[in-house]
């Protein structure tokens, strides 16, 4: 954890300022006729403000893409074709855009490191060209911070962004400066700022929460420039953030003025929820694994225990969020992005109030604090195994995972449950769907649709993070054909390969069912069941696959893994993914797998220097994984910039901007043969 001497010294030299600003905003905030409060609300029903409250919003049922963001693909497509070809060094009037690979970057999390090294990255990409041919950006966490930055204030100029945030990370969020300027109510930016804050909690759809303060600081330093804290020091003639802060400005949906007409690749912002089951249930389970032999016994199928059954409740379903829409591909069901903070009910909105805030937001995507107690435990269980009474401490935690991984000491953000009084007509996740609402009227299986998601009023989302760090799940459905990874997270790498594989294979044809009822058979082989949603317990676990049915997952130990039917509606719908195998060279600085369907295939998915004759070969999704490597001159990276630490020196956030660019222009040439070979393939299958 980083040092918070010198932030406790900056407060008690300033409790002072900052007793009097809180006192003021108290007063603002009183509800009073002429409070700022008041205002924010007045204007919240003005359609000159906040367009959406003129219009009415429904849930789209169904798992195929939106035509808004198939209009999006055709766009894009026509912008990469020329990128491409300048790119891979062919002739335009070779390129169709029928064979053009879809590229996808995962940016993972990792607080401020993560959000500086997915930056800095992707000013590389845009440097060499090929973040002119992507078309997709899904981003985890501090990875969300980054594009939310870039598409905000940023207006889409990656080098811009780049030297924002150099500036803005100087100063830590906590920092009483950061209190007393964003309680200055007579600030336009402060207001700015508070504005998603104040309407959530004052709608419908629940109450304020430590994600929403979390995410409303850390805004008052990533979305707020030098020249919007102090507009009279601004240099004459200094270059001014390319899109003015606004209340536009902070709205997800307006992102789309960006990629509308293909300019830049989509960004994905993901979430979680965690479905639990009641505390009735888990005392029910407790007292039949006691009378059962406990857990273990449970596990084998003897003994009578009731563990299993409760452990399948746990587990965690991916939200997307992109200007488009936000929803869930395992649930089939989604709602446009405007409307995100409304309360629905059967379907429809009951109510017109503006779109959820990205300060609101920004706490949500990175509030891994939110995390299960079993998750805290794998956190800092690196940090413990030297302990004499360390065994026992883990013994204690597998006995009891079941239970430890339904406990959140801190609860999520709520958010109104758009799937409200949904359940008679919710279609089954692996049921074909043309996206209209009426695509289906059939009532979803408990085990795919957990009965209380559309009992409840509101739904708690979470940092995806706590379950996956790499946002491979939204890419699955979108027929990918390559992802560049961006690890900057400071976990085990072998974790993130081994759930992403679990991922790609449950998520196939067989639909979202199927990967419940699989799961629940690899809880019933493994003695010590890990809970759904939970990492292995160790590094050397992970590499071994151990968490994982063995039986089921001969598939996987061969990096054969299919995608789920393509939502475009372009290209394979199985395409195979890698995984990482047991038996591999170390991680580089850009290793790369290419998965294939061919049994001879099977032993050499791990290729970081593909030809392109060897990317033709194949076909299965091509995965480069890029992590935040270590160099001569900067050797420990992950210490010197841990995932909690929110104020970098200029001189360490060179650094490690530096390292990103270095990292990534390492692989450069391997993912320029990638792509060729990508394009040469579908080119072939498509005149065969």
């Amino acid at each position: 954890l980083p040092d918070l001497s010198g932030t406790v010294a900056k407060w008690k030299d300033s409790l002072a300022s900052v007793s009097s600003a809180f006192s003021s905003l108290q007063t603002e905030l009183s509800l009073g006729p002429d409070s700022t409060y008041a205002r924010i609300l007045a204007d919240a029903h003005n359609p000159k403000v906040h367009p959406e409250v003129q219009w009415d919003a429904e849930v789209r049922l169904g798992r195929d893409l939106p035509y808004t963001e198939r209009a999006f693909l055709r766009n894009r497509r026509e912008r990469i074709r020329v990128a491409f070809a300048e790119l891979v060094g062919v002739p335009l009037d070779q390129v169709d855009e029928r064979d053009l690979p879809v590229v996808a970057v995962a940016a993972s999390g990792g607080g401020y490191r993560a959000m500086i090294n997915t930056t800095a990255s992707l000013v590389a990409a845009k440097e060499s060209g090929l973040f002119d041919v992507v078309t997709y950006m899904s981003a985890v966490s501090g990875s969300c911070w980054a594009l939310n930055t870039l598409y905000s204030v940023g207006g889409g100029d990656l080098d811009w962004t780049l030297r924002h945030l150099r500036e803005r990370v100087k100063e830590p969020f906590l920092a009483p400066e950061t209190f007393v300027k964003l309680f200055a109510i007579d600030d336009e930016a402060s207001r700015l700022l508070l504005s998603a804050a104040i309407l959530k909690r004052a709608s419908r759809g629940g109450e304020l929460s430590l994600p929403d303060v979390y995410g409303t600081l850390v805004s008052s330093r990533l979305y707020l420039s030098d020249d919007d804290e102090n507009p009279a020091s601004r240099k004459e003639g200094g270059p001014a953030a390319p899109r003015p802060l606004s209340l536009a400005t902070l709205k997800t949906s307006t992102q789309r003025q960006y990629m509308d007409d293909g300019s830049h690749p989509l960004p994905i912002y993901t979430t979680v929820r965690h479905d639990l089951p009641s505390p009735e249930e888990l005392a029910e389970a407790e007292k039949k694994a006691q009378e059962g032999g406990g857990p273990a016994a449970d596990s084998e199928g003897e003994g009578g225990g009731g563990t299993e059954p409760v452990a399948a409740k746990l587990s965690w379903t991916w939200f997307e969020t992109t200007p488009y829409e936000v929803g869930s591909d395992k649930l089939g069901a989604f709602i446009p992005t405007w409307s995100l903070g409304r309360v629905f009910e059967k379907g429809k909105s009951t109510e017109r109030v503006p779109e959820l805030g990205i300060p609101v937001l920004s706490g949500i995507y990175a509030s891994a604090f939110v995390a299960s107690l079993f998750s805290y435990f794998l956190e800092i269980k690196p940090l413990l195994v030297t302990l004499p009474f360390f065994s026992a401490i883990d013994e204690f935690v597998k006995s009891n995972a079941h239970k430890l991984d339904a406990i959140h000491p801190f609860p999520p953000a709520e958010l109104p449950n758009f799937l409200y009084g949904l359940e008679p007509s919710l279609p089954t996740p692996s049921s074909p769907s043309d996206g209209s609402p009426s695509s289906s009227s059939a009532t979803p299986a408990p085990s795919t649709i957990p009965h209380a998601l559309t009992e409840a009023r509101t739904l708690g989302f979470a940092d995806a993070g706590v379950e996956l760090n790499l946002p491979y799940v939204p890419l699955l459905r979108r027929s990918v054909d390559v992802i560049i990874a961006l690890d900057s997270s400071a976990d085990s790498h072998d974790v993130w390969f081994t759930r992403a594989a679990e991922y790609a294979k449950t998520s196939g044809g067989a639909g979202a069912g199927a990967q419940d009822e699989e799961r629940g058979g690899v809880r019933l082989k493994n003695p010590k069941p890990t809970p759904l949603g939970s990492a292995p317990e160790s590094k050397e676990k992970a590499a071994r696959g151990e968490g994982l049915d063995q039986s089921n997952n001969k598939a996987a130990a061969q990096g054969k893994f299919t995608t789920p039917p393509s939502s475009s509606g372009d290209g394979d719908t199985t395409k195979p993914m890698p995984e990482s195998q047991t038996k591999e060279p170390p991680l580089g600085k850009c290793s790369v797998w290419i998965g294939s369907t061919k049994a001879e295939d099977a032993a050499t998915c791990r290729n970081d220097h593909p030809t392109v004759e060897d990317v033709v070969r194949r076909d299965g999704i091509a995965l480069a994984y890029i992590p935040l490597s270590p160099d001569d001159e900067f050797k420990n990276p992950l210490e010197v910039f841990s995932t909690w630490k929110f104020d970098y020196t200029e001189d360490e956030t060179d650094r490690l901007i530096r390292l990103a660019k270095d990292n990534f222009n390492a692989g450069e040439q391997q993912l320029k043969t990638l792509l060729k070979g990508v394009w040469l393939r579908k080119k072939q299958q498509r005149l065969r």
